[in-house]
């Protein structure tokens, strides 16, 4: 892997990270489970426009490029697989199991102060039974996000399998984890998501497919308003009632591949001959992997707290919206550098050394 598609995994993991703050922010449905009656307006269009438009784009990306970097130069020989399953046990499994824990430990701590406790009282981790304690840690953690480690662990257990898939029915399997997507067709063990696009990743990265595609370069910024113009059309159709469900999920999946292609290109265009790390913010994408283990739940606490100071018109969820995420990520940011300098090898071991 060269430089320049080196720099560009780490820089975009950054900017898709911040997505995924965005994506757990939407906060319209948090107000209306409070019991407040929500009103309909430009809320909803707008946290739709970026929660579920914009910023769907992560995940299929994360998974694309995991997919692309594990199955580069493999070969599927066993001492090989073994190898890679003790560095994933190191960079997945143990951070996982650790920030699981460790918020488990965290809610059952708040939950014990009176004062703080009654905004998390919802489910007592005292009174879990111990089946219900061993699933929240290792099956369903109460910091949801860590749903991504789980299915990549699961997808790498499986990557023997992945490799004759890819090596015998080439394109032909990527086509089918795609109609299991596209048809939201749902699996027990992973996400069709994370299925297909590890898969593709996986796909071009076992077929050497350089991942600079000169002849789009030059398109990347139309690209850009064609996926924002099909996000604003899907929006502008369910507001006015002239979409179906099936329709609407199809044009949603639409929007989310248009803007993979986009984003990728996009970043080629703007950065191609330039050094990323001119950029004053070069320092900060390396704490990416941190911002995502630490946002939850220290999102939902922010807008808890703020939703219940601010009161919840349309204009007030909005700013909480956006605040809460600016918030969030500048204290995780924080968090991660003060950890990182005054506890290196503990932050190291719970971040997998990243």
């Amino acid at each position: 892997m060269n430089k320049f598609l080196s720099e560009k995994i780490k820089f975009l993991s950054f900017i898709l990270i911040i997505f995924v703050v965005f994506i757990h922010a939407s906060n319209y449905k948090k107000a209306a489970a409070w019991e407040v009656t929500y009103r309909a307006g430009y809320t909803w269009p707008i946290e739709a426009f970026v929660s579920d438009g914009v910023t769907r784009v992560a995940v299929p990306l994360f998974f694309l490029v995991s997919g692309y970097l594990f199955f580069l130069n493999f070969n599927n020989t066993r001492s090989e697989i073994v190898d890679k399953l003790k560095k994933r046990l190191k960079t997945l499994l143990l951070p996982y199991l650790l920030w699981s824990a460790g918020v488990v430990l965290f809610y059952f701590v708040i939950q014990a102060i009176p004062k703080v406790g009654v905004f998390f009282s919802k489910e007592l981790i005292r009174n879990y039974s111990t089946s219900e304690l061993l699933k929240t840690i290792f099956i369903n953690p109460i910091n949801f996000q860590l749903w991504f480690l789980r299915d990549l662990m699961v997808l790498v257990l499986v990557s023997p399998v992945l490799y004759y898939l890819i090596k015998y029915l080439r394109l032909t399997i990527v086509i089918l984890f795609a109609f299991l997507w596209l048809f939201d067709i749902r699996l027990q063990v992973l996400s069709t998501e994370s299925l297909l696009y590890f898969t593709l990743g996986a796909y071009l990265s076992f077929n050497k497919i350089n991942l600079y595609f000169s002849r789009l370069v030059k398109y990347g910024g139309y690209l850009i308003i064609a996926w924002l113009l099909v996000l604003i059309l899907r929006i502008t159709l369910i507001e006015m009632k002239l979409i179906t469900v099936f329709e609407n999920m199809l044009l949603h999946k639409f929007g989310i591949m248009l803007g993979l292609i986009a984003l990728w290109e996009f970043y080629d265009k703007m950065q191609e001959g330039k050094d990323m790390k001119n950029y004053k913010i070069y320092n900060l994408l390396s704490f990416s992997f941190f911002v995502y283990l630490f946002h939850e739940p220290i999102l939902t606490i922010i807008q808890k707290v703020m939703l219940a100071v601010t009161g919840k018109s349309n204009t007030m969820i909005l700013i909480d919206y956006f605040s809460s995420v600016i918030i969030t990520i500048i204290i995780s940011l924080i968090v991660g550098y003060l950890f990182k300098k005054v506890l290196p090898s503990v932050y190291a071991l719970s971040t997998g050394n990243r």
